[in-house]
C-alpha cells in the first residue's frame, strides 16, 4: 500500500497529539512522503494553468488523450464501450474532437464488474464510492497520485481565505468513530468533531485544544456547522476564544443555504467559502461570488452537456472517468471561448422540488429560503417532505414558543399546493449526518 494511502486510513490510530502535530503540520506537502511528487506536479499544472485559453486548451487535450489512451489499453470496459459507441482513439487529434469521445454514466458502469472498469495491475488501488444515499452505490479505485492532486487544488482553494496548512481546523462532517468527542487527526492537522454528540461535551474539549493552539477554521456540512454556531450563541466562554481567532469557515458536501450561511457568518464575524467537489475526483470549483463557482482546469476537465455538468478526471488511474455525467445539474454558466469560466449548481445540487397540484415542479430553495417566512424566527430548521401531488408536509424545529399558529408564520401564497404542518424534536439526517432540505421519510 502507498504511504499517503497509508497514513490517511490510519491518521486516526496513530498516538501523535496537536502539539506534536502542530510542528509536522509545518512541513511543506511538497515534501510529504506519499504525495510529495504528485503534490509539487500539481502546483506546477495550476501555475501552467493560469495563462490563455489556447495554452489551457491545449494542456487540457494532452491529459484527455493521455487518460484516455490508458483507459483503452488497460480496461474491457472502455474497450467494448468506445466500440460500441463507434469512437476510435485515432479521432482524437485536438481539443476540438474531445467532444466525439462519448459521454459514460454511473449505469453504463455499474453494468460491468469493478475489476473490469479498472486498472488491476496497480498496487496502489485504494477502494472508494459515491452514492450510498440514493441507495445505490458506485464502487471504484483511486491511486496514490490523487491525493497530492486533490490537496493541491484544495490547497489553492483555500488559500483564498488566508488558509495555510500550518492552520488548525475543527471539521464537522459524518464520521462516527470520533473518539472522546473531539478527535486530532494528523493528516489533516484538524479536530474531528463527533456532530452526533452534546456540544457542551464538545465546547470542554474545543477549549482545552484552544489553549494548545489558536482554532483558525471551521470546515464540513453547512448544517452541522450551523448548529453549533446556535450552540455557541449561548456559549459566550466558547465564542469569545473562537471570534479572537477564527478567519473562515469552509462549507462542503451540502448545499449552502443562505439561512445556515448567514447564521455562520454572523455569529462567528467571519467569511464562508463553499467550493463544489465529488468523490470521483473529476472535477472542482471554487466559490468566486457567492454560489457562483469557477472550475480550476488543471484539476479535471469542466464541461455542461444540456444542464449537467460532464467531468473528466486526469488522474483516474483505478477506475478512468473520461467524460462522467456528474449527476449534478447547473441553472446557469458562462463559457469563455469553449471553455466553462463559471456555473451556478441547481439548488441542493441534485434539484430539489416539489410538485404543485398541476406537476409543476416548484424549486424548494426559492420557496423555502427566498421568501420572508416569519417562522424563521422562531424554529432552526424547516424540511419538506412529500408523498402525493399537489399536498406537502412542512417539518419545523421550533426554539422557542411559536406566538401565532403555525400556518400564519409562512408565506406560501400563490403555490397551488397544500401544506400540512409537523413540529419535529429534531431534523432529519441522511446516515452521514448530512441534512437535506427535502426528505424522503417521516421521524418515527
Amino acid at each position: 500500500m502507498n504511504l499517503g494511502n497509508y497514513l490517511k486510513k490510519n491518521a486516526n490510530k496513530l498516538p501523535i497529539g496537536l502539539r506534536v502535530g502542530a510542528l509536522i503540520s509545518k512541513v511543506d506537502y511538497s515534501l510529504r512522503p506519499g504525495i510529495a511528487t504528485s503534490y509539487r506536479q500539481s502546483i506546477n499544472e495550476i501555475n501552467d494553468f493560469n495563462s490563455s485559453n489556447e495554452v489551457v486548451k491545449n494542456l487540457i487535450f494532452k491529459n484527455i488523450k493521455n487518460i484516455t489512451n490508458f483507459a483503452l489499453e488497460n480496461t474491457k470496459f472502455y474497450q467494448e464501450f468506445y466500440g460500441d459507441n463507434n469512437f476510435n482513439i485515432n479521432s482524437l487529434r485536438c481539443f476540438d474532437d474531445i467532444c466525439k469521445i462519448p459521454i459514460v454514466t454511473k449505469s453504463d458502469l455499474r453494468s460491468y464488474s469493478l475489476d473490469d472498469i479498472s486498472c488491476m495491475e496497480r498496487s496502489d488501488l485504494q477502494l472508494s464510492n459515491t452514492g450510498g444515499s440514493t441507495g445505490k452505490p458506485f464502487n471504484f479505485y483511486v491511486t496514490a497520485e490523487a491525493m497530492g492532486h486533490e490537496w493541491a487544488h484544495v490547497h489553492h482553494i483555500w488559500r483564498k481565505l488566508g488558509f495555510t496548512p500550518s492552520d488548525l481546523k475543527a471539521i464537522f462532517a459524518g464520521r462516527s468513530n470520533v473518539r472522546n468527542f473531539v478527535q486530532y487527526d494528523l493528516i489533516r492537522h484538524s479536530l474531528s468533531i463527533d456532530i452526533y454528540s452534546d456540544f457542551e461535551r464538545v465546547a470542554q474539549r474545543l477549549i482545552k485544544y484552544s489553549l494548545i493552539q489558536d482554532i483558525k477554521y471551521l470546515h464540513g456540512y453547512p448544517s452541522a456547522i450551523f448548529e453549533f454556531a446556535l450552540y455557541c450563541e449561548s456559549n459566550p466562554k466558547l465564542l469569545d476564544i473562537l471570534k479572537k481567532s477564527l478567519r473562515g469557515a469552509f462549507l462542503t458536501s451540502e448545499y449552502p443555504h443562505r439561512h445556515f450561511r448567514d447564521k455562520i457568518e454572523s455569529v462567528f464575524d467571519i467569511k464562508t467559502q463553499s467550493f463544489y467537489g465529488h468523490t470521483e475526483r473529476c472535477i472542482i470549483a471554487y466559490e468566486n461570488l457567492k454560489e457562483e463557482f469557477v472550475p480550476l482546469q488543471s484539476y479535471g476537465y469542466c464541461e455542461v452537456e444540456g444542464e449537467e455538468l460532464i467531468g473528466t478526471s486526469y488522474k483516474s488511474y483505478g477506475t478512468p472517468l473520461i467524460r462522467y455525467n456528474t449527476g449534478d445539474k447547473v441553472k446557469d454558466y458562462k463559457l469563455e471561448d469553449g471553455l466553462v469560466s463559471s456555473f451556478f449548481l441547481e439548488e441542493g445540487r441534485t434539484g430539489e422540488f416539489i410538485i404543485d397540484a398541476y406537476g409543476k415542479k416548484i424549486p424548494l430553495t426559492g420557496l423555502v429560503f427566498g421568501r420572508h417566512h416569519l417562522i424563521f424566527n422562531y424554529v432552526s430548521h424547516i424540511q419538506i417532505y412529500q408523498k402525493e401531488k399537489g399536498r406537502v408536509l412542512v417539518l419545523y424545529k421550533p426554539n422557542v414558543t411559536l406566538p401565532n399558529p403555525v400556518e400564519e408564520l409562512f408565506d406560501f401564497s400563490n403555490v397551488n399546493i397544500t401544506f400540512d404542518f409537523l413540529e419535529v424534536k429534531n431534523p432529519i439526517k441522511t446516515l452521514s449526518g448530512k441534512f437535506k432540505l427535502l426528505v424522503d421519510e417521516l421521524p418515527e
